[in-house]
C-alpha cells in the first residue's frame, strides 16, 4: 500500500535515498513486488504484445539487471521500456549516472526520447484537474524530478521542465514574446532573476527555490533555439550558468542523480558556446558530483581534463578545480597528492584575491579554499593538520552572504576536534555551527553534522 498519498515515483526515490537503491530495484520496491513477482509481470506484458514465444525473465536475471553495470547482465533496451511501463515510469527514470556511464550516446538518444501517444479515435477526452491525472500517464512526463528535494509536486505544475525537452501542450503560451529580436533583453532579465535565485540559495539552501527555478528551463531552451550570430553566444553563456546552478542545487539538496544530469546539460552548452573557462569550470562541477556519489577515479580524471588548458585559467578557476581534485585524491587515499592539491589551490586562491578578471569562480576566496584544505586533511585522517587551517578560516570569514558555507566550515572545524578527542572544543564549535545552519536545508552541512553527532556519542 503507498504510504500517505505518495506517488510511486515518491516512494521510489525515498527507497533510493534511505537503502541506497539503484533506480530499477527501488521502483520495483516503490510497488512492494519481489523479484520474481516483477518478472511475471513483465513476461505477461511481454506475451501480450508479441505473438511469438519470448524468452520468460527470472527473478536471477531481473537482479542483474538491477545491479548492471555492477554486474555483467546489461538490460536490453526493449527490456527496460517493458519495466518502465509495469512500473508507470519512463524509461530514463529507471537508469542513473552509472548506467548512463556505460550506455552507448544512441541508446541514451533512445531512452531520453519524449514519450509518443498514439492518436485517439473519436471525441476528445474530457480534460482533467493535474491532480487527477493518473499514473498511467506518467509515460508522457508526469514523474519529471519527483522525489528530488528540488521535484516539482504532482499538483505544482502540469507540466515540468525535462533537461533537453521543451515541455508544453501550448506552444503559443509557452514562448509567447520570445523571438529572435528579443533574445537579448530576456537574457538580460532572466539573468538578473538568477542572480536573485543564487543570493538566496547561499542564505538558505535550494529547498524553497524548487517551482521557480526549474521553471524557467522551456523558455531558456527556446532562447537558444531562436538565437543566432552573438545573441547565440550570450543565450549559450545564459543557459549553461542556468543548468550548472540547477545541477549545484540538486547536488546540495542530496539529488546526485538529477545533479548529474543538469550539469551534463550546461556542459552541452559551454562545449557549444566553445569558452574553455565555462568548459573547465562545468568539467570541475562534473567532478564534484562523481567524486560525492563515490566515484573519485572519475572525479580526478574530470578535474585532470578541466586543468588541461592550465594557463588559460584564472587564478581562482585554478583553486576551485585543484580543491575538487584534493577531495577525489582524498577518497582515493592518495594522501601526497591530495595534499599538494589542497595547498597549491590556497595559494591560487591567495593568487585569486587580486585578479581583475570575471569567472564563475568569485566564492573561490582564500578562507574559503582554507576550509576546503581543512576538510580534506580530515579526510585523510589528520585532524591535527585540519584544526589550525579551519580556525584560521573561521577567524577571517568576512562573507556575510556565503552563510551555508561558514556553517559548513564551523561544523568541519567541530569534526576535526571531535576526532582529536576534544568533545568541549567540538561542543562549542558545533553549537556555532547549528546556530548557523539555522534555516538552512543543505545536505553537505546536514551530513556533516550527522557524523559530528556520531563522533561526539562515541
Amino acid at each position: 500500500m503507498r504510504a500517505m498519498g505518495m506517488t510511486h515515483a515518491e516512494i521510489a526515490a525515498e527507497m533510493a535515498r534511505q537503502f541506497t537503491l539503484r533506480p530499477r530495484a527501488a521502483w520495483r520496491a516503490a510497488w512492494g513486488w519481489t523479484l520474481e513477482e516483477a518478472a511475471e509481470r513483465h513476461n505477461a506484458l511481454r506475451a501480450k504484445n508479441a505473438p511469438e514465444a519470448v524468452t520468460s525473465l527470472t527473478g536471477s536475471r531481473l537482479s542483474e539487471w538491477e545491479n548492471w553495470p555492477f554486474s555483467t547482465r546489461k538490460p536490453p533496451l526493449t527490456a527496460l521500456f517493458a519495466l518502465a511501463e509495469i512500473y508507470q515510469a519512463r524509461p530514463q527514470d529507471l537508469i542513473d549516472v552509472h548506467d548512463r556511464e556505460k550506455f552507448a550516446a544512441a541508446e541514451l538518444l533512445v531512452l531520453d526520447q519524449p514519450a509518443r501517444r498514439e492518436p485517439v479515435a473519436g471525441p476528445a477526452p474530457a480534460v482533467t484537474a493535474p491532480d487527477s491525472v493518473a499514473l498511467a500517464d506518467s509515460a508522457a512526463g508526469s514523474h519529471a524530478y519527483r522525489g528530488s528535494a528540488l521535484s516539482l509536486r504532482h499538483g505544482d505544475a502540469l507540466h515540468r521542465a525535462v533537461p533537453g525537452r521543451l515541455v508544453s501542450a501550448e506552444p503559443g503560451i509557452r514562448f509567447a514574446g520570445i523571438s529572435r529580436t528579443s533574445v537579448t533583453p530576456v537574457v538580460a532579465a532572466l539573468n538578473e532573476i538568477l542572480l536573485g535565485y543564487i543570493r538566496a540559495d547561499q542564505q538558505m539552501g535550494p529547498a524553497a527555490l524548487a517551482g521557480p527555478v526549474l521553471s524557467h528551463v522551456p523558455a531558456i531552451e527556446r532562447l537558444c533555439e531562436v538565437a543566432r550570430d552573438a545573441d547565440r553566444d550570450g543565450a549559450l553563456r545564459f543557459a549553461s550558468r542556468f543548468m550548472e546552478f540547477c545541477g549545484w542545487a540538486h547536488q546540495d539538496a542530496g539529488d546526485l542523480i538529477s545533479a548529474m544530469r543538469w550539469t551534463s546539460l550546461a556542459l552541452d552548452y559551454a562545449l557549444e558556446l566553445g569558452d574553455q573557462r565555462i568548459v573547465s569550470y562545468t568539467l570541475m562541477r562534473k567532478a564534484a558530483i562523481a567524486t560525492e556519489s563515490g566515484l573519485p577515479a572519475h572525479g580526478v580524471g574530470m578535474s585532470n581534463a578541466a586543468l588541461a588548458d592550465w594557463d588559460m585559467l584564472t587564478p581562482r578557476l585554478r583553486a576551485v578545480i585543484l580543491r575538487q581534485r584534493a577531495f577525489a585524491y582524498a577518497a582515493l587515499r592518495e594522501t601526497a597528492r591530495a595534499m599538494a592539491d589542497a595547498s597549491a589551490a590556497i595559494a591560487q586562491a591567495a593568487a585569486g584575491a587580486s585578479q581583475d578578471e570575471d569567472d564563475r569562480a568569485p566564492y573561490c576566496s582564500p578562507v574559503y579554499a582554507e576550509m576546503e584544505a581543512g576538510a580534506v586533511y580530515v579526510m585523510l585522517g589528520d585532524p591535527a593538520a585540519a584544526v589550525p587551517v579551519l580556525e584560521t578560516s573561521r577567524a577571517a570569514w568576512s562573507d556575510t552572504a556565503q552563510s551555508r558555507d561558514f556553517a559548513l566550515c564551523l561544523s568541519r572545524l567541530a569534526t576535526a576536534y571531535a576526532a582529536l578527542g576534544e568533545p568541549e572544543q567540538a561542543c562549542a564549535a558545533a553549537g556555532d555551527a547549528l546556530d548557523a545552519a539555522a534555516g538552512l536545508c543543505s545536505a553537505r552541512v546536514t551530513g556533516q553534522l550527522t557524523v559530528l553527532t556520531k563522533m561526539l556519542a562515541r
